[in-house]
């Protein structure tokens, strides 16, 4: 019983610590460059670059993983030495975070 009531109590609390706290969620790039989001050049902090739309500004960083890059070289790899015709191969994944 004293559970639910901590779960329910979290879940209510949820939205209005991310609203106090100035959080939001990540968004992909893809989303942004499609709501016309233009890319702008940042330095520091770990991002690649930015995307603005008047006053909304986000980082991007790279979410790529060890097993991504990896299959990436090795399709690359592959075709580059002739041994494959096949040119499939994971994206890179980009996260962007609001900038505030």
């Amino acid at each position: 019983m004293l559970r639910a009531i901590l779960v329910a109590t979290f879940a209510f609390a949820g939205p209005l610590l991310a609203q106090d706290q100035n959080l939001s969620q990540f968004r992909n790039l893809s989303s942004l460059a499609e709501e016309g989001f233009e890319t702008i050049p940042v330095q520091g902090g770990g991002a690649v670059f930015g995307m603005r739309k008047a006053a909304e500004i986000y980082l991007c960083y790279l979410e790529d993983k060890p097993a991504l890059r990896a299959d990436r070289q090795r399709v690359i790899s592959e075709y580059s030495s002739g041994q494959s015709e096949n040119r499939t191969l994971p994206n890179v994944p980009v996260v962007c975070v609001k900038a505030e």
